[in-house]
């Protein structure tokens, strides 16, 4: 008996699995090289990004803890699971 020869397709299928992990493997050391590469450069333009729009985490907690507005949102449709009741909050 000629034992029959699988197409390319049927190959692909049969290894589906491997072929998508070894792919997600070199995208995932292509793009850390970039970046390793590329290191200084990123983190110099994150600087200045940060520096230019005057960003920082303790400028954006006082921002929160200032602007403590409270909305009224009575007059939109809330959409709640079955046998669940809107508060009169």
């Amino acid at each position: 008996m000629m034992k029959e020869e699988k197409s390319f397709k049927e190959k692909i299928k049969e290894h589906k699995k491997e072929i998508l992990v070894g792919a997600g493997i070199i995208t995932f050391s292509v793009g850390a090289l970039i970046f390793w590469k590329n290191k200084d450069k990123i983190q110099k333009t994150m600087e200045n990004l940060l520096e230019k729009n005057d960003v920082s985490v303790e400028k954006a907690v006082d921002y929160a803890k200032d602007n403590k507005d409270i909305v009224d949102v009575s007059g939109h449709t809330k959409n709640l699971p079955k046998n669940h009741t809107a508060s009169k909050k």
